[in-house]
Order: structure tokens, then sequence, then C-alpha cells
């Protein structure tokens, strides 16, 4: 996250943890995220990988299984409603996607995802871990600030450590693609995904302060006129 992306972001945050109704809609919202690991199977993904990328994957979902619970747990001993509602469950399932479109294409002869699939996964799965650590971390900070929720700023903060190793194993990945595919190749691939997650970034973004808006009161201050 660039300096003025964090800036914004900061500024969004800070204005969303400030009302009751958008923070609750918030705090919730990032147990969604992490909740889809229970929703995607991932047994007939396995058969095509091979064993060390088995290993990681699984340990990556069992981590992030053990934030779902974690989250839900919290919800529920606060009186946060788990259920989502129709705009809610529409916007959380378009982000369930970002992760399975990669793993799709599989090469006849090995019966084993393509290269340049599996660097385009991990690559997907460098830049969003990236991107929730620092999302993380921002909110427990805005969460802190105001003296609000200061558990669920406790497990964000040890959420966000797991997000790194999750970064570092994909890096990993990379680097082993990179020396089948070549760095020119690679850099292709990466770019085109930074400007995919860019993209529906922004718009996922959009959705969900208009949802905050629309089904919570967000009051969102100069932002109104664009909501």
């Amino acid at each position: 996250m660039n300096p003025v992306s964090a800036f914004i972001g900061r500024k969004l945050v800070g204005r969303i943890v400030e009302q009751p109704g958008p923070r609750a809609a918030l705090l919730r919202f990032v147990y969604y995220t992490e909740e889809f690991v229970e929703r995607f199977d991932i047994e007939p993904v396995l058969p095509h990988l091979s064993e060390e990328e088995q290993k990681a994957l699984l340990h990556h979902f069992h981590d992030e299984k053990a934030h779902a619970r974690a989250m839900r747990s919290f919800c529920k001993d606060h009186g946060l409603s788990i259920e989502r509602s129709a705009q809610e469950d529409a916007l959380i399932r378009r982000s369930d996607e970002g992760y399975a479109q990669y793993l799709q294409h599989l090469d006849p002869a090995t019966n084993r995802f393509t290269p340049a699939e599996m660097y385009a996964y991990y690559a997907h799965v460098n830049m969003q871990e990236d991107l929730a650590n620092a999302a993380y971390l921002l909110i427990a900070e805005e969460l802190e600030r105001v003296g609000e929720a200061p558990k669920f700023s406790k497990l964000l903060r040890a959420f966000a450590r797991s997000e790194l190793k999750h970064q570092d194993y994909a890096e990993d990945f990379m680097h082993k693609y990179e020396l089948l595919l070549g760095k020119k190749r690679c850099r292709a691939i990466q770019r085109r995904i930074r400007i995919e997650s860019v993209r529906s970034g922004l718009r996922f973004g959009y959705d969900f302060l208009r949802l905050l808006r629309t089904e919570h009161g967000f009051a969102a201050g100069p932002l109104a006129f664009a909501l």
C-alpha cells in the first residue's frame, strides 16, 4: 500500500470506526473475508498440485480457518450478527472468487495446473496477503485510537503476522516458477495481476462504502456525493 493509498484508507477507516453501525458492519465484514475458506472446497484442487504445494495450501487454509473461528467467536460474544444481507452476500462472493479463478487450467500431459496459472495464483496470493496485512493493521490502529473492540484489534494484529508468512510462501513459489517461465514472462503476469487487483479492489471498495451507507447508516461526509 503506497503512502497515498494508506492516507486515504486511514481517513476512511477512521470515519467508519467512529460510527457504531458502520463499525460493527466492518468487523463483521472482516470475518466474512476469512470465512470464505470454510466454503471453498480445496479437495478437488490438491491432486493437481505438487506435494510441496499441497502442504503449503493446506497450511494456509488451516490458518484462515482458525482466523474465521476466532472472529466468529468474537462476533457471537459481542452480539454482532454473523448473518449476511443479500447485498453483503453478493459482495463477499465476489471476493471469494479471486483465489479460485486462477486454479482452472490443467496441462493435459501432466494433469497439473500450468506453470503460468500457478505463477499467477501465487502472485495474486502475494498481493492479497500484503493488502490484508496492511488493512488489518490499519483497522487495528484506528480501533485502538477510538478505544473500541480491543480484543478484535488484538486478533487483527495476530492475523497480520500470519498474512506475512503467507506472503513469504507465495514469494517462494513465485521464484520457483520464475525459473521455469523466465523473468520477462513473469513480469508480464505480475503486471496483469496488479492491474486486475487494482481495478477490482477499487470497485469492491466503492461498493462496500455504498453498502455501508445504504444498509448501515454510514455518514460519509465529503464522499457522500459520490456514493
